[in-house]
């Protein structure tokens, strides 16, 4: 697993990205020589993440490299460790104690004189912090949650009971026997206690008043690392005093704020520890990613701590996620989590609303739109800014953001092209609906392709186009949560060019499987222009497929049209190409599928299997009037009205035709919405004689004898009624 380094300071041996040292060296040589006769306390301070825990490391080490008759003794009190007062006075007293000891173990072949001083003295501490705690009385074990500590109390009040034999002196007078031993010390002591911010208001008062009773022993020197405006709230809380700050200072004399390091050098550094990761990506990855580091890194890493936090983040994620993600994305994404957290919440939301809008089922209601952007606005005013100014930004990685937008609502959940995303599917961003939720979760989203899909279709493809078909029909029952079917989601990665590229068999495979199933995967699957939603998916991916055939290319196509079962749907391509090339009406030459000469054979083909068909074998279509128009635009306008002249000759033949004629046109009101069949002159008046059918319809509205048959007329003629409105 990649190196995790995790919230720990910089040990003194180790690598000073942040130039430390000499500051370090320098306060090291400060603390050495500054003891002072009446004790000291000092205090460095910068905010959490500023590296106050790594300067204390690197200024300890920096002592204790100094040669033995100048280097102070350096004691670590941890206060988190211990949570009551009296708990508290007894750990500290019991790290003096134990300090003195040491200086009297390092003494090593000093003289009588000296050890007995350094002897004397850890006794006259013992017996003040006896007093100072309550005369011995120690905290039980059983009130301390922390094991380690609960055993170290037990063992601390022995040593305390053991302070107390003699008769116990006054407070002050043991305070002063202290004093007087201390002094006589040839070596003085350095009492670190780091991380004073991190414990509780109260734990905090606790220490400055612990500090505060010692302060003035002499040949000690406390060093406190804190952040001032967290401590100095604290105390105004827990002390309940108005000016947290004066009371610090009454405490603390001295304060050596941490070197606030450059943006440039903090950027430079996660770059370097980001090329030692050895990340997969070629120039124009580089560049981008460059650009995000000097764009984002330049507003979210402002400390070191949030240095490490975001390549821990990467490090963390990436060793699960390279090759599923794109490398860019990812990287910007985790300098958002770990700077501005409540932009990060805001992109999940977004992006999961964005995916199922993709889905084709789901819209995003007006009311969303505006609280979303409210709920945007109020994440970048963390950072100080607006969505006018960052989201050409926004705009590189998440789907439907403006790239341009100084309106104070709207830019977001606008329209994505569809080609825009397939080009994100391909590209694993974090725009893509089938991989947004790795970013977040190390999960696809719910309704997007498995890869043992992708490893099924390939193996179907590679058989036969009746495998092919097979697993199509299977996958069109496998309705999602989004509402779409499997069929329809992994139709549109085709379109996507998410499969790996297929030979030109396999093309053909697919090619036909769709000439052979796509009118049985109809159902009820109707996109926005009446027409089924399967076709539309599939038909995206026709170019790719049609264009890998090659040189068997124009056989692929006749085999298509001529042999393919799904009559309905090749005459919708069938059309499709027909005004395409403007054989009828009137697109644009980008909408062509087909070459000219190919179109030429395909109408060949569909004029003829239409010309084989009875009206029977026509009205068992989907959409017989679609075939009938195809027919008719093809080139053969007789063809149909001749088939149909036959039909109409009888009422009931009249009704029956008349049914399949109609056309369908969907209406919306505020409360729901409906289809309504229509009989419009410029539908039918190329295949029947519009005013006779009208005229014979309201006749048998009104006069036929068979209820059942007279209701089927008055529903005919109110269609007449409605193609007149519509």
């Amino acid at each position: 697993m990649a190196r995790i380094q995790g919230d720990r300071a910089l040990e003194g041996d180790g690598e000073d990205n942040l130039g430390f040292g000499p500051t370090a060296d320098m306060l090291a040589e400060a603390l050495a020589i500054g003891t002072s006769s009446e004790g000291l306390v000092v205090g460095v301070t910068g905010r959490w993440g500023s590296g106050k825990s790594s300067l204390i490391n690197l200024t300890q080490a920096a002592l204790r490299r100094r040669a033995n008759d100048e280097r102070p003794h350096v004691i670590e009190f941890k206060p988190w460790l211990v949570g009551e007062r009296d708990a508290l006075l007894q750990a500290m007293f019991s790290e003096l104690v134990a300090g003195i000891d040491q200086i009297e173990l390092e003494a090593g072949d000093a003289t009588g004189v000296t050890i007995r001083k350094a002897q004397r003295a850890a006794t006259a501490v013992r017996e003040f912090a006896g007093l100072l705690s309550g005369a011995g009385k120690v905290v039980k074990a059983g009130s301390v949650s922390i094991p380690f500590v609960s055993s170290l109390i037990g063992m601390v009040e022995d040593f305390f009971q053991s302070a107390n034999k003699d008769k116990p002196r006054s407070l002050a007078a043991s305070k002063k026997k202290v004093c007087k031993r201390l002094a006589k010390l040839k070596r003085a002591l350095v009492v670190v206690i780091d991380d004073v911010d991190r414990l509780e208001p109260s734990e905090i008062v606790e220490v400055l008043r612990l500090v505060r009773s010692v302060a003035d022993f002499p040949k000690i020197t406390y060093v406190l690392s804190y952040d001032h405006d967290i401590v100095s709230h604290a105390v105004e809380v827990a002390a309940q005093v108005r000016d947290g700050s004066a009371y610090i200072e009454k405490i603390v004399q001295i304060t050596v704020p941490v070197p606030h390091p450059e943006a440039f050098d903090l950027r430079r550094w996660f770059e370097r520890e980001l090329k030692e990761m050895n990340l997969a990506g070629g120039d124009e990855v580089e560049r981008r990613i460059f650009e995000i580091i000097d764009r984002e890194g330049g507003q979210y890493l402002v400390t070191p701590r949030a240095v490490v936090r975001t390549l821990d983040s990467i490090r963390f994620h990436w060793a699960v996620l390279e090759g599923r993600v794109d490398l860019t994305d990812f990287i910007w994404l985790h300098f958002v989590k770990v700077g501005n957290p409540a932009l990060y919440e805001w992109i999940t939301v977004y992006l999961a609303e964005m995916s199922a809008r993709a889905s084709g089922r789901t819209n995003i209601s007006e009311e969303q739109r505006v609280r979303a952007r409210q709920s945007l606005d109020a994440a970048l005013e963390c950072d100080g800014t607006t969505f006018g100014e960052v989201c050409d930004r926004l705009a590189d990685h998440l789907p439907g953001i403006a790239s341009y937008h100084r309106d104070p609502d709207g830019g977001i959940y606008e329209e994505v092209h569809q080609v825009e995303m397939d080009r994100a599917i391909g590209a694993r961003r974090l725009s893509s609906p089938d991989h947004y939720r790795l970013y977040f979760a190390f999960a696809q989203p719910t309704n997007a392709p498995r890869s043992s899909d992708f490893n099924d279709l390939a193996t179907a493809i590679a058989a036969s186009a009746e495998q092919a078909a097979d697993l199509l029909r299977k996958w069109q029952g496998q309705r999602l949560t989004s509402g779409v079917t499997r069929a329809e989601v992994m139709l549109d990665r085709l379109a996507a060019r998410v499969l790996a590229a297929p030979t030109a068999p396999e093309a053909e495979h697919l090619l036909l499987a769709y000439a052979n199933v796509m009118d049985e995967l109809a159902g009820g699957s109707v996109n926005d222009f009446g027409g089924p939603d399967v076709w539309r998916r599939a038909m995206r991916s026709l170019p790719t497929l049609l264009d890998t055939l090659g040189d068997a290319r124009e056989a692929g196509i006749r085999r298509m049209f001529a042999e393919g079962q799904a009559v309905s749907w090749l005459t919708s391509l069938f059309r499709h190409e027909t005004f395409a090339h403007g054989r009828h009406g009137d697109r644009p030459d980008s909408d062509r599928l087909l070459a000219s000469d190919e179109l030429d054979l395909v109408t060949e083909v569909m004029l003829g299997r239409y010309r084989r068909m009875s009206f029977d074998d026509i009205k068992a279509q989907l959409q017989p009037l679609s075939m009938l128009f195809a027919w008719q635009q093809g080139g053969d306008e007789d063809g149909p009205r001749n088939l149909l002249a036959s039909e109409v000759d009888t009422d009931e033949g009249l009704v029956g035709t008349l049914q399949h004629l109609c056309g369908r046109v969907r209406t919306a009101t505020a409360t729901a919405e409906r289809e309504i069949a229509t009989l419009s002159r410029s539908n039918i008046a190329s295949l029947v004689d519009y005013e006779s059918a009208r005229e014979r319809i309201t006749q048998l509205a009104e006069t036929a004898q068979d209820p059942v048959f007279r209701e089927k007329a008055r529903i005919l003629l109110e269609s007449f009624r409605d193609g007149d409105r519509f």
